[in-house]
């Protein structure tokens, strides 16, 4: 039932915030699935910008220094443009008629191997705008550019769902010996392949540029 299914959500999702410590980030994630899953508990439409300034004005009451965090910048700014650009991937996924009654003569391997290239073009699409979004503050506060970016956000994808995944397994079930163990040594060894995909690409030539702030250029 959707009021049962907000509940659920609505437990998981602020105890999942919870275990994680409840970061300003974490907060602003945890609104907007609330905010999501209460629209369509009650038949409406979710909009993304109602659901960003939801989160805004929950950080802001709880300290109004929240929102002035590079931290809660940048994870606001990331899921906007996500949002933003998330519409045009959707709109080229629709298929004519035609060719799904092509598709049901391919062969299977042939369907996944296409799905594949089409969500790793999808995500390396909107990498790309969220790394060139984001630059400006990067680069302002942190003095780097970082084009890799662009190719690392698509490559821990996999191992960060894996991580996040373990570790809510972890927190949740961790009494249960057996599972507690098991999550615990996927989501250790999730985190072991993002830290080894992250110092590959810090060796990358031309990967990351250190570059004075802009402000100073134009002190």
């Amino acid at each position: 039932r959707p009021r049962t299914t907000f509940i659920c959500l609505l437990l998981a999702t602020w105890g999942y915030a919870g275990l994680s410590g409840a970061q300003p980030p974490v907060i602003r994630a945890a609104v907007q699935v609330t905010a999501f899953a209460f629209a369509r508990w009650i038949g409406g439409k979710a909009r993304l910008g109602n659901m960003l300034g939801a989160a805004a004005i929950v950080l802001f009451v709880m300290r109004s220094t929240n929102l002035q965090e590079v931290g809660v910048q940048l994870s606001f700014l990331a899921v906007g443009t996500i949002g933003l650009f998330a519409s045009t991937t959707r709109a080229s996924r629709k298929r004519d008629r035609l060719q799904a009654v092509i598709d049901e003569t391919l062969p299977s391997w042939w369907l996944w191997w296409r799905w594949l290239r089409l969500k790793m073009g999808e995500m390396t699409y909107l990498s790309f705008w969220v790394t060139l979004f984001t630059c400006p503050l990067i680069w302002t506060n942190f003095h780097v550019i970082s084009p890799i970016a662009i190719v690392l956000n698509v490559l821990i994808s996999i191992p960060l769902t894996v991580a996040l995944l373990s570790g809510l397994s972890t927190g949740l079930l961790g009494w249960l010996l057996p599972v507690g163990v098991l999550s615990g040594y996927v989501c250790g060894a999730a985190l072991s392949v993002i830290t080894v995909l992250v110092s590959w690409g810090h060796h990358v030539p031309a990967g990351h540029i250190w570059l004075p702030a802009p402000s100073l250029w134009w002190t």
